[in-house]
């Protein structure tokens, strides 16, 4: 899949990936309110990754629910709608009205580190918690989770523990790495504006710490019995990439970094690479290796 970000936002933007090789289309996140974000610039990009303190710049719900019913006419790719609330009465309603608009497929951004004034929701367990039980009894449409990565264990184990607890049946691992800096050193500034220069790391400087989020929710839910599907994301430009997400456990990946500083060939470039990888191994699908990371 695309990530929820880069080049994902207008009806235009969404048609271009409806083209591609991309197996599903995931919107941009969806505010219930149209929104412009935070101030320019506000995203950087480089070789290794990304910056960025976007501000979720979107049209608004009711906006996007046409956008999609418009690409539905286009495309039998499954489309994602990703949505981003700023308190949990706002994710109720947005999931609700995503709920009964042509997507297929929800994703609730709980881990968007850019909004100022607000902190991620996925940092409140009580408030994760309560929209987990929300999306179960009222989330009709398959419905993945997009998480930060936890810095604390207990925190973590917290998570994982209300995951199996309330049934979620997928999650998105990791979204950007908040409170990150990228400085001009000619210039002598940070290279954005909004948050005194502090954004999102993504791309190839967080796969790590993605490849370990994967792994460990992955082991969790094996040892516990628990199948919840993992979509990895951070860092993925080539076959490599995705092959150690499969590898680590993830059931999918999405490209966003990378999608942003190519194009829409990117994701057959990376599909005919892992699939040429899959070949050399001898390996007939990707569940074989799903999970199947060797360790000491």
């Amino acid at each position: 899949m695309n990530a929820s970000g880069p080049k994902c936002g207008s009806l235009d933007e969404l048609k271009k990936l409806a083209k591609s090789d991309v197996g599903a289309i995931v919107t941009k996140s969806i505010s219930l309110e149209p929104r412009k974000g935070n101030e320019i610039p506000r995203a950087h990009y480089d070789e290794i990754g990304s910056l960025n303190s976007l501000g979720i710049p979107n049209l608004g719900i009711e906006q996007v629910a046409k956008d999609i019913s418009a690409i539905k006419k286009e495309t039998s790719k499954p489309i994602v709608a990703n949505i981003a609330g700023f308190s949990v009465d706002d994710f109720k309603k947005l999931a609700l009205a995503a709920n009964s608009s042509e997507a297929d497929m929800i994703e609730a951004n709980l881990s968007c580190p850019n909004i100022i004034g607000h902190p991620q929701t996925a940092y409140d367990t009580k408030s994760t918690k309560e929209l987990a039980e929300f999306f179960k009894d009222n989330v009709s449409l398959p419905l993945s989770i997009k998480l930060p990565v936890y810095l604390s264990q207990h925190q973590k184990n917290e998570v994982l523990e209300l995951i199996v607890k309330n049934k979620v049946k997928m999650v998105t691992l990791i979204n950007t790495v908040g409170d990150s800096l990228m400085i001009n050193p000619k210039m002598e500034m940070a290279v954005m504006k909004p948050k005194k220069g502090v954004g999102g790391l993504g791309g190839r400087y967080i796969k790590p710490i993605a490849l370990g989020a994967v792994w460990t929710f992955y082991n969790y839910f094996k040892e516990n019995k628990y199948d919840c599907k993992i979509i990895g994301v951070g860092g993925i430009y080539n076959g490599t990439d995705a092959f150690e997400f499969f590898l680590a456990g993830a059931n999918a990946v999405q490209i966003g970094s990378a999608y942003y500083r190519t194009d829409e060939t990117i994701f057959t470039n990376v599909k005919n690479e892992l699939d040429k990888i899959l070949e050399k191994k001898g390996y007939k699908s990707l569940q074989k290796i799903t999970g199947k990371l060797k360790t000491f």
